[in-house]
């Protein structure tokens, strides 16, 4: 049985694409049931009893994606909603029927100013508390397959903040890529005042390849941290594209993020051109 935890967010309804609806449940603030055997509709961010907790429990889920996260800047919420999951999961790992978790943290926990070629070898800071409760979910995670469950696979997916390729429409305008393609189209786009601005850029994730990789069947047990990326691009070099498509702007309205996170991929994901999620989010607009 798959379980997703936030499973309305834009990843929630493109990998559910690829799962087993017979096969699935998902649980999300949200109390729109998606076309799975079962909808539990919870919020992972209140205070929550042990038999709120125990409706997913009582699931026996085999492979779990932990997808949502609060939206608020504040500590304490987020500090409740992590609390819930390290609870949660600490009851998930009694039954041994649970094999895979899958949980998708972010590279945001990188400096941002220089290549980072591995998880291993990247250092990490949190910037935020979004940042600092992903690694300390990560950490626990790390504790949970070393000394409670060796024999289950734990997959710390850490991902680009752009995605591309679309399924859900309506999850279209959440995205930063798909907000990039359609303020050129409005006439809104990136001023470069210098040379230096047009050297900034991200990786950035091509989303039918990171559903296909995530849902595979693990090849082994054990913990695995890998970062994953289809590729990188400078937003001087999508500003020229989106040019090519949509003309010159005629207002610099667009935020240029003064940053630089160029992650390798490790989850074995086909390296592409921009263009790829270029042309698959402005058919999606068209």
């Amino acid at each position: 049985m798959n379980l997703l935890l936030g499973s309305s967010g834009y990843l929630g309804v493109n990998l559910l694409e690829y799962l087993d609806p017979n096969q699935t449940i998902t649980v999300s603030r949200s109390s729109e049931k998606p076309e799975v055997l079962e909808h539990i509709c919870l919020d992972i961010r209140d205070e929550l009893t042990s038999s709120e907790l125990q409706q997913i429990v009582k699931c026996r889920p085999s492979q779990i994606y932990i997808l949502g996260r609060p939206t608020e800047d504040d500590f304490y919420i987020n500090k409740r909603f992590y609390d819930n999951l390290k609870t949660l999961f600490l009851k998930l790992a009694d039954d041994p029927i649970l094999s895979t978790i899958h949980f998708f943290s972010t590279t945001l926990v990188y400096d941002g100013i220089k290549h980072i070629t591995s998880s291993l070898l990247g250092e990490v800071k949190p910037y935020s508390f979004y940042e600092y409760f992903k690694l300390d979910f990560e950490l626990f995670l790390h504790y949970l397959s070393l000394n409670i469950r060796p024999d289950i696979a734990v997959f710390i997916h850490r991902l680009p903040i752009l995605f591309g390729g679309i399924f859900s429409p309506q999850k279209n305008s959440d995205q930063f890529l798909y907000s990039f393609i359609n303020s050129y189209i409005q006439g809104n786009g990136w001023r470069f005042a210098t040379e230096e601005d047009k050297k900034y850029g991200t990786s950035w994730a091509f989303t039918p390849d990171l559903c296909k990789a995530v849902t595979l069947p693990p090849s082994s047990s054990g913990f695995h941290l890998k970062n994953a990326s289809s590729g990188f691009f400078t937003y001087f070099q999508l500003h020229e594209l989106l040019v090519q498509y949509f003309g010159q702007p005629l207002k610099d309205e667009l935020k240029l993020y003064r940053s630089y996170f160029n992650i390798d991929d490790e989850l074995g994901l086909p390296q592409k051109s921009i263009d790829d999620a270029v042309i698959a989010i402005q058919s999606s607009i068209s």
